[in-house]
């Protein structure tokens, strides 16, 4: 507008002061038109610093929940394994901390129980050659078998699941770790039991009672008594033990008679008047030796 009039002024068709209005007004309508435009742009500027705000405000927010999440945690103690735990050292209210005890309470492994016991030094010997221990870092693949304190046998059989480095000097044992399925939760720490292996087989062994053996200058003998009661001294060679009895491995044989008491009495060719004492368990059943 204020162009064209500059021309039609130009050639005095349009007053000097309608001119000077119109382009006054262009000029202002231009500086309205920037003034707009800074306008938008800091309205654009503040809200993108309201959106910037409100993220860090969204950020903050989160992380305090996280941190309190956090120290929510700490006053939960989770135990690392299943188990039973024993009596609460401190209760509620109890002020705990580094300075102060800071054992709440003991908590134990129950399923399954690992039973730790002893095999003296001669027993690993002949148990090791005997199973090829000694090649191999891996314990035996044996099933064990616990006795409780009343006698009783546990239900579930264990595996071994560790033998010791070394034997103890103190004790001349060395110690073998067992594991026992405990479901039922019979089992709790710090019971006594015996442990029983089937740790050699010896088809149609020859039992006779510990009783019956002497021993004299490393030889082992018995007392038998043949079809007409007279005694005789017998060299026999001594296996394992099975319970109240020996694995005899030479020296007898099966159904022979031998004298369980008073063999101090008895000489060799000397006529006996036996009684039969009833064994508390059938030899010929007897088929493992154990310890």
């Amino acid at each position: 507008m204020g162009f064209r009039l500059q021309r039609v002024a130009r050639d005095r068709a349009v007053p000097q002061q309608e001119l000077d209005t119109a382009v006054t007004s262009e000029q202002a309508a231009v500086a309205a038109v920037r003034a707009a435009e800074a306008i938008l742009k800091d309205a654009e500027l503040q809200q993108r610093i309201g959106i910037l705000q409100a993220q860090a405000a969204v950020e903050s927010g989160t992380a305090a929940v996280i941190q309190a999440e956090l120290n929510l945690s700490y006053t939960i103690i989770r135990a690392p394994m299943p188990g039973i735990i024993g009596f609460l050292a401190t209760h509620k209210g109890n002020l705990v901390g580094p300075s102060q005890n800071p054992v709440l309470a003991t908590m134990s492994s129950i399923d399954p129980m690992k039973v730790t016991f002893g095999v003296s030094e001669v027993e690993y010997l002949r148990f090791a050659k005997r199973t090829g221990m000694t090649t191999s870092d891996q314990p035996p693949d044996f099933l064990f078998e616990l006795l409780l304190a009343d006698q009783s046998v546990h239900p579930y059989q264990g595996k071994a699941a560790s033998i010791d480095r070394a034997v103890d000097k103190q004790t001349g044992t060395l110690q073998v770790q067992v594991y026992f399925p405990n479901p039922n939760r019979l089992l709790r720490p710090g019971q006594f039991g015996r442990i029983r292996v089937a740790a050699e087989e010896h088809p149609h062994a020859v039992l006779v009672p510990q009783t019956a053996v002497q021993e004299l200058q490393g030889t082992q003998t018995v007392v038998v008594v043949d079809q007409d009661n007279k005694a005789a001294v017998r060299l026999v060679s001594i296996g394992s033990r099975f319970e109240r009895y020996y694995v005899v491995l030479q020296g007898l044989a099966p159904g022979e008679r031998v004298i369980v008491e008073g063999q101090q009495k008895v000489r060799p060719g000397m006529t006996v008047m036996p009684t039969l004492l009833p064994a508390s368990r059938d030899n010929t059943a007897a088929q493992k030796g154990g310890h």
